[in-house]
């Protein structure tokens, strides 16, 4: 069967963490271009927090989608095109002499160094992130959880020293970090902060400005972290709204039709 190569992608990556879900439970974040080709030597579409290149701070499209109030730390997918042409990043040929030097990944999000092109700079690239969303019945945001302060070494509030993300043990499908004021974590000044589905959030005083080591004054802000549960084996009513990523012929709808709901 032929598909396009962007929806096979999503579907294999689903497909590594259950096999049925309904497409309400994922969605498309808008279209961002968070960087010009002009500056910074590249072009740098970049998502997650503590990115050495950013330094030591979240990457640009993370802070531009914080804006936005979307909540998307642990991407299912990621697509990256050229803004104004809307080709897709791997047509542009900036990738022709080696993938290193321009590359669009899950882990990172869009890459592009200008020094290594023969052209001598990147094309303007734009990204868009496939996310959990609680606006699917199966899915839900735990209560917020604060049990760490910032006094100390650091504001830790993770996984390993609290309690599961998930009240029934599951690991979770997402994890929105702010501070207990309702900032979020990536548009904060403070640095080396960690907000992974995985670890949980921590923020350590050390690597703030400011600190004089064996000084306990706290520097970085005060975080609470809460996760997107849910129980995604639960079949939905209606069979068309099934995404069976093994058996391919059984899908019912263009994962590209999923947008964002604010």
């Amino acid at each position: 069967m032929a598909l396009a190569a962007g929806l096979l992608a999503v579907l294999f990556a689903i497909s590594a963490t259950a096999n049925a879900y309904s497409h309400e439970c994922l969605q498309w974040t808008p279209w961002i271009n968070a960087d010009q080709n002009t500056t910074d030597g590249g072009d740098y579409e970049l998502i997650g927090f503590n990115l050495d290149v950013e330094g030591s701070r979240p990457g640009r499209v993370t802070r531009e989608l914080a804006r936005r109030g979307i909540v998307c730390n642990n991407p299912v997918q990621v697509q990256c095109r050229e803004a104004s042409t809307k080709r897709h990043w791997y047509q542009t040929g900036d990738a022709s002499r080696s993938p290193k030097y321009a590359r669009c990944s899950l882990a990172e999000g869009m890459r592009c160094q200008n020094k290594y092109l023969s052209r001598g700079k990147c094309h303007d690239y734009e990204i868009r992130l496939l996310c959990w969303t609680d606006k699917c019945r199966h899915l839900k945001w735990t209560a917020w959880s604060d049990i760490d302060n910032p006094s100390g070494h650091c504001d830790c509030e993770t996984r390993a020293n609290t309690r599961p993300g998930c009240p029934d043990g599951r690991t979770p499908l997402d994890i929105d970090c702010r501070t207990v004021d309702g900032q979020h974590a990536a548009l904060t000044k403070d640095f080396h902060v960690v907000c992974d589905v995985n670890e949980g959030m921590h923020c350590f005083n050390k690597f703030q400005p400011g600190y004089v080591k064996g000084s306990w004054r706290p520097l970085c802000l005060d975080y609470k972290v809460r996760h997107l549960c849910g129980n995604l084996y639960t079949k939905p009513n209606n069979s068309a709204e099934i995404i069976y990523p093994i058996q391919l012929h059984e899908v019912k709808f263009n994962l590209s039709d999923i947008h964002w709901k604010g």
